[in-house]
């Protein structure tokens, strides 16, 4: 910005201003007008230039500064010529106090040039501020600013992000198969009522209506629908803020509880089958007794069932001694005889407790029976394998007499004893 005239400069201008002969200067040759007058001339042409407008011709800028020449007077009454008229009165040229031209006591837009003060010692330079790079923001409405030293920080949240369905915010189906909007179920066969807010669970600001049309339409409010047999279909809507999902649900009502009584045997867990599923026979056993069921499992399940078993007790026993085979278990081929048997331990086999049961084929003889009692298994015609464990100690005179059949014996026992007392039975073969 131009600097204001100093009073010094003022003064010059105004002395030289007052000692401009206007009436000398020839307004149509500039080259012979006064130094003074061009000066401020030159001044205001470089001020016009400045503000992009174009300046006045000399002469033109010199009408209006100064005053016109008086006109001559008219002629006199008596044909004598009047005086001439008097000039016109010299405009006063100022400087105002802020630096502008004062024309006539017109103030005019136009700054008198003032002359450039010295520089100032230039001071010592401060550190240069933080910049910033870039300000964005970013998909979860936050303000991340940039700055140019590579640092950057999280302004605060300028807008709201909208919640949409994503991991955060979404419906869970517990037991039911999804796959893309088709949902899978099936309940059980006796199922009258389902309750989805049994089945479904919220994640965040997700929320869901269930309607039997695929617009939502016809909601279920307390979202507990009836059921019929076979398939059952449903709508769920999924929303979160302005996002919408729409399921498809099938729920399949062909489910049905198979349940077993298994008498005091182990608990076996209630089955869910679909209609028309073929189960398999469960595993269970009890020591001493056999096991059979009221039901073939080779026949499909069409129904909520319980299956019951029968257990069958093999052995008759008495003081921790097996005295025979019940009728039942005279129609076993193999017989595994248990330590522990409702209870008791089993410490011997009595005597004739097998005499000619001659339907058997193999006997295992659980460890911890200590002795074999006379013709235990005396006559048993079919018997081709026996496991007689070391706890056995004495094995009585004709035990396996007519055991014709019997070529497969494990003993861990003394077994020259056992053929010696085999010998000394005259019915009795001797193993080889």
């Amino acid at each position: 910005m131009r600097k204001k005239l100093t009073s010094i400069l003022t003064c010059v201008i105004l002395i030289c201003l007052a000692l401009a002969v206007f009436t000398a200067c020839d307004t149509t040759n500039n080259d012979n007008g006064d130094e003074q007058i061009l000066a401020v001339y030159n001044t205001y042409v470089a001020q016009m230039e400045e503000d992009g407008e174009t300046p006045l011709s000399y002469e033109q800028w010199l009408k209006t500064i100064k005053g016109d020449k008086g006109e001559k007077g008219d002629a006199g009454q008596n044909g004598t010529n009047g005086k001439d008229g008097k000039d016109g009165v010299t405009p006063t040229i100022e400087i105002s106090s802020d630096g502008f031209w004062v024309i006539n006591g017109t103030k005019t837009k136009y700054k008198a040039i003032g002359v450039d003060g010295q520089n100032g010692t230039n001071g010592t330079n401060g550190k240069d501020g933080r910049g910033i790079v870039t300000a964005i923001i970013n998909e979860d409405g936050d303000l991340i600013i940039t700055y140019n030293d590579g640092t950057s920080e999280n302004a605060g949240n300028l807008i709201v992000k909208n919640p949409t369905i994503d991991e955060n915010n979404k419906i869970v189906f517990k037991t039911f198969t999804v796959e893309e909007n088709i949902v899978y179920g099936k309940v059980a066969n006796g199922t009258e009522y389902f309750s989805f807010i049994d089945e479904i669970e919220l994640v965040g600001s997700a929320s869901y209506i269930v309607s039997t049309d695929i617009f939502g339409l016809n909601q279920i409010p307390n979202k507990i629908v009836a059921l019929e047999s076979g398939d059952n279909t449903f709508y769920i809507r999924e929303e979160c803020g302005n996002a919408i999902k729409v399921y498809k649900v099938l729920i399949r009502k062909d489910l049905h509880i198979v349940t077993f009584n298994t008498n005091n045997g182990t608990a076996i867990e209630p089955l869910t089958v679909e209609t028309g599923e073929i189960i398999s026979t469960p595993a269970l056993t009890k020591n001493g007794y056999g096991l059979s069921w009221d039901f073939d499992f080779n026949t499909p399940i069409t129904s909520d069932i319980t299956i019951n078993a029968t257990w069958s007790a093999i052995f008759t026993i008495s003081n921790n001694s097996i005295t025979g085979l019940t009728e039942y278990g005279k129609s076993l081929k193999e017989i595994d005889i248990q330590p522990t048997i409702d209870g008791v331990n089993i410490t011997s086999i009595g005597k004739e407790a097998f005499l000619k049961c001659s339907n058997l084929t193999s006997v295992i003889i659980g460890n911890g029976v200590t002795s074999i009692g006379i013709r235990a298994f005396y006559n048993c015609s079919g018997l081709t394998s026996i496991i007689i464990p070391s706890s056995v100690a004495s094995i009585s005179i004709h035990a396996f007499a007519g055991c014709y059949s019997l070529t497969n014996v494990n003993y861990i026992g003394t077994i020259d004893e056992w053929v010696q007392i085999e010998y000394s039975d005259e019915y009795s073969t001797p193993l080889q």
